[in-house]
């Protein structure tokens, strides 16, 4: 097994270290260096010297230790910065001798069997599945769905501009999918440690990162090519909504914007997840306003919210390392966990409320179905303890994230079959 023992033991032989990056060209250099006990690289250069300042835009390098003995290990690493300092922190390990390869995760190093991957992924279907990670696509799909469901009730509907619609709100779901892939990846966000981005394809390296990022353009372009059937029908009037998520989806990791690396990642993502594409979807078929429309809207926006916000609190140590901000950064760990268990209840107040003013929804109390999902999403977070540690070890069998998704289809679900008994008996 190579783990960071290893390291330290090829440490002790004092090897030369070769690094080996591509910055504005390709740089192949050796380098003087310490190591810890943990494995962790410091490079003996200045953080102002102009190799380093390279080394720092490059994020990641591929690194040789050679002794004199004819032993080493290679391997991939994260560029980190302490101060003045820059160090190395690996997290894929391989021995010259035998291949034998191990990546760093959450859980410890573990064997990377590499010889597994296809030598065409991209070619393969399951694989853009994967990349575009097509699970929570739905998520937008039933958004787009349940603001037409609205539609249909006050009697103005077109099935046309739903499938449009629910295209639409795919096709900008997967570019943003795509666009934050590729900026986690060359910003060092996403790592083999990070539990939200083990299975993605760029975390472990299965495709170009140039690669993903044009799937991210031609997914833009074709929600774009889309736009042009919404108005040729609708007019320009939907074009605010249309623009207002286009640009969410580019924004959310581009650089100079970048919210989801700021703070309002979670906040911005429910906020157009929920009422952008509720609201939209009805407004491109009504032409109009709606409270209750907007109150669902609210309701869905808060459990999108929730994902966000449980998926980046058990990635918070992965968030810190890459310098970036995330809400639960900002509130800890307990009083992240109060606003998460929140948003599992506020849905049901926000349906309540519509039921109440709006007695002909009636059949929105079907809503109230997804009760379980919701409880079971409180009580295994609420399982854990207050502190990261805790709740990335038993992340494996609790999956929060996997929670609220379910809670989000459920609640979805039944409102929108609320909404088509609403019509089936008006």
């Amino acid at each position: 097994m190579l783990n960071e023992q290893s390291l330290w033991e090829l440490n002790k032989k004092h090897p030369q270290l070769v690094l080996a990056y591509e910055g504005t060209r390709l740089y192949c250099q050796v380098v003087d260096f310490t190591m810890n006990r943990t494995g962790l690289i410091w490079l003996k250069i200045h953080a102002k010297h102009g190799f380093s300042l390279s080394l720092q835009r490059t994020k990641r390098v591929g690194f040789l230790l050679q002794a004199n003995d004819g032993t080493g290990l290679s391997g991939n690493a994260l560029v980190l910065q302490k101060g003045t300092r820059i160090g190395l922190l690996p997290y894929r390990l391989t021995s010259p001798e035998n291949l034998e390869s191990y990546i760093l995760t959450f859980q410890g190093w573990v064997p990377e069997f590499t010889s597994s991957r296809p030598p065409a992924a991209t070619e393969s279907l399951c694989f853009w599945l994967k990349a575009v990670r097509y699970k929570s696509l739905l998520l937008s799909a039933l958004s787009v769905l349940i603001g037409s469901l609205f539609a249909l009730v006050s009697g103005e509907f077109s099935l046309y501009l739903l499938l449009l619609s629910i295209c639409g709100g795919i096709l900008t779901h997967a570019a943003a999918n795509f666009f934050s892939d590729y900026h986690d990846y060359v910003n060092a966000v996403d790592s083999t440690q990070a539990i939200s981005s083990i299975t993605g394809v760029l975390a472990r390296e299965e495709v170009e990162p140039a690669t993903i990022l044009s799937a991210g353009f031609i997914s833009l372009c074709l929600a774009l090519l889309l736009t042009s059937f919404v108005t040729a029908t609708r007019g320009l009037s939907p074009l605010l909504f249309i623009i207002a998520g286009l640009l969410g989806a580019a924004t959310y990791c581009w650089k100079p914007i970048a919210y989801k690396y700021r703070g309002w990642g979670e906040t911005i993502v429910g906020l157009l997840m929920g009422p952008l594409m509720v609201l939209g979807s009805y407004f491109i078929q009504t032409g109009d306003f709606s409270w209750p429309v907007l109150l669902i809207s609210l309701a869905l926006g808060m459990i999108i919210f929730s994902v966000s916000l449980v998926n980046n609190l058990r990635d918070l140590p992965e968030d810190q390392r890459a310098g970036i901000t995330t809400l639960p950064m900002k509130l800890g760990v307990s009083r992240t966990k109060i606003l998460y268990y929140s948003f599992n209840i506020l849905p049901f107040i926000f349906s309540l409320l519509v039921i109440l003013i709006y007695p002909s929804l009636i059949m929105l109390i079907l809503a109230f179905l997804s009760l379980r999902p919701a409880w079971q999403a409180v009580v295994k977070l609420a399982k854990t303890k207050d502190n990261v540690a805790d709740i990335r070890l038993n992340s494996p069998t609790l999956d929060y994230p996997i929670n609220s998704i379910r809670f989000y289809l459920s609640y979805a679900s039944w409102t929108s079959i609320g909404l088509l008994i609403t019509y089936l008996f008006q």
